[in-house]
């Protein structure tokens, strides 16, 4: 699916329609009947580049996620790996 592609690329992916993305896996939907409309995936790397995590946030109320949805959610990627990093040394 999309969160283990950009779990392996370390690269984020925006779809409009993640239906017409051949990495995008419609299993979950077609089972618990949720339709997937628009999504946002990004890695979460530690300071050294190790891929520590993926977030992936779906639906955006009133369309596709922008460029600057995705640097809200880097910050957010980023604030997470600082914490992931500190409890990994605990």
């Amino acid at each position: 699916g999309i969160a283990g592609h950009v779990a392996i690329s370390g690269t984020s992916v925006t779809l409009a329609d993640p239906y017409r993305d051949a990495r995008f896996n419609p299993d979950v939907d077609r089972r618990t009947g949720f339709l997937t409309r628009n999504l946002l995936t990004m890695p979460i790397k530690a300071q050294d580049g190790r891929i520590v995590g993926v977030f992936q946030v779906l639906n955006k109320r009133g369309g596709p996620f922008t460029p600057e949805d995705a640097d809200i959610l880097h910050a957010f990627a980023n604030s997470a790996a600082l914490a992931l990093e500190h409890a990994e040394g605990m």
